[in-house]
């Protein structure tokens, strides 16, 4: 048995839709006691909205978090906030609450497989994605580059040490039962 406590997926209007994703939920797995808020409240730490949520969150208890609340807003929220909740793993999901909900539809596992769900997704929802898929990654490509030269030439300084890798850490993988 278990308690999870999903915080976010759609907006007010559709909770309906919340309350479908822990109803399909709760019915894969029938001894886990679900819970939902949607993600549309000021996640500001000091706000009334945020401060309620987490008080709701502290009563309940979980043991697992999960947040979707779209990117980056759950992993801003997570960091801010993962030191005032004293219980529960927490996990960023995105949109893994819509699709439960049947609000959005997943890709075609195929793509999935050979990394092709961003383009489902783009497809899917141009006017929401293109900015983030085809705009915002060739913003990361001048601090990778530097990032590399700088990692090159640290790799050439005698006084920088290459992690060492810990081989006797590795669990052994046995056939034998």
């Amino acid at each position: 048995m278990g308690r999870t406590a999903p915080a976010g997926q759609c907006p007010p209007t559709l909770v309906r839709f919340a309350e479908a994703a822990c109803a399909a939920l709760a019915e894969k797995w029938p001894k886990i006691t679900f819970a939902s808020r949607d993600g549309y409240f000021d996640a500001e730490p000091s706000s009334v909205d945020n401060r309620r949520l987490l008080a709701t969150i502290d009563a309940f208890e979980p043991d697992v978090i999960f947040v979707g609340m779209g990117m980056p807003r759950q992993e801003l929220w997570i960091s801010r906030n993962r030191s005032a909740i004293r219980r529960g793993v927490i996990f960023s999901v995105g949109a893994a609450f819509d699709y439960e909900a049947g609000v959005q539809a997943a890709a075609p596992r195929w793509m999935g497989r050979i990394g092709l769900e961003w383009l489902f997704r783009l497809a899917s929802q141009p006017r929401r994605l293109a900015h983030r898929y085809l705009i915002e990654p060739w913003r990361l490509l001048r601090p990778a580059l530097r990032d590399l030269a700088t990692a090159r030439s640290n790799s050439s300084d005698p006084s920088f040490r290459k992690p060492a890798v810990d081989r006797g850490s590795v669990w052994p993988v046995s056939s034998a039962n």
